[in-house]
């Protein structure tokens, strides 16, 4: 199986104190990919970094390039 091309995509942030969920959508609304700063092996107080959820976006940027995305809006 092959996967979707998908030129254009959606990124949504979900940011609290304690973690932040990235999830990237195609135009349509479909989930591609989504990332939180548990599944990046974060623990605890941790999670609510700025460097963390740097490093989570870029996980989860890194999954959909690999699909064919080129441009995405915020």
């Amino acid at each position: 199986k092959s996967a979707r091309r998908i030129p254009k995509g959606v990124i949504h942030v979900q940011a609290s104190f304690n973690n932040t969920i990235v999830i990237l959508t195609d135009v349509r609304g479909w989930v591609i990919s989504w990332s939180s700063t548990g599944t990046c092996g974060f623990k605890g107080t941790r999670k609510g970094t700025p460097f963390v959820s740097q490093t989570e976006v870029g996980n989860a940027i890194r999954a959909v390039v690999d699909q064919g995305m080129q441009r995405a809006k915020l």
